[in-house]
C-alpha cells in the first residue's frame, strides 16, 4: 500500500500548493494562500495565526530542510560540472511502536532526505516527497 503526494516543486507552470508552500518565505506563502479562490474569505490574521501554529509542526520544517539540501547539491554539481543527483525524503514510521498512539515528534526525527545516484534510498520507507514528477 503507498499514498501519492506532491512533489516539493509544482509541475511546468503550475501554482504551489498544500506542502510545496511550506519552502517559501513565510509571508509570500502566506499571500499564495490568500490569492487561491478557495481561500477567498479567509482574513490574514486567520493565516498568520494558523502559520504560527505550522512552525511548531516537524513536516514543514523538513520539507525546508529537503529544499536547503537541494540548493546545496545543486551548487556542489554545477561546481564539478556534473549533474544533480536525484534527491527524495522518506517519511519514515516507527514500526514496533504501538501505532495506535499518535504522539508528537519530540525532535528531528519525521524525515531522512538523501541523495543517490539512482534515486532509490538506502532504507525501508513509508512515504517519499521528490522535487519534481519524473512519471
Amino acid at each position: 500500500m503507498y499514498h501519492r503526494t506532491s512533489t516539493l516543486h509544482p509541475d511546468n507552470e503550475e501554482k504551489r500548493s498544500f506542502s510545496q508552500l511550506y519552502i517559501l518565505d513565510e509571508d509570500l506563502a502566506i499571500a499564495e494562500r490568500l490569492s487561491d479562490p478557495a481561500n477567498a474569505l479567509c482574513k490574514n490574521q486567520i493565516m498568520e495565526k494558523l502559520r504560527h501554529l505550522m512552525s511548531m509542526n516537524p513536516f514543514p520544517q523538513a520539507y525546508k530542510m529537503m529544499h536547503q539540501v537541494e540548493e546545496s547539491e545543486k551548487t556542489k554539481a554545477e561546481s564539478c560540472g556534473e549533474s544533480m543527483p536525484k534527491i527524495s525524503m522518506a517519511l519514515l514510521q516507527k514500526r514496533y511502536q504501538d501505532q495506535r498512539r499518535y504522539g508528537a515528534q519530540k525532535c528531528n526525527e519525521v524525515a531522512v532526505i538523501f541523495t543517490s545516484a539512482d534515486g532509490e534510498p538506502p532504507l525501508v520507507r513509508d512515504l517519499r516527497i521528490h522535487l519534481k514528477c519524473d512519471n
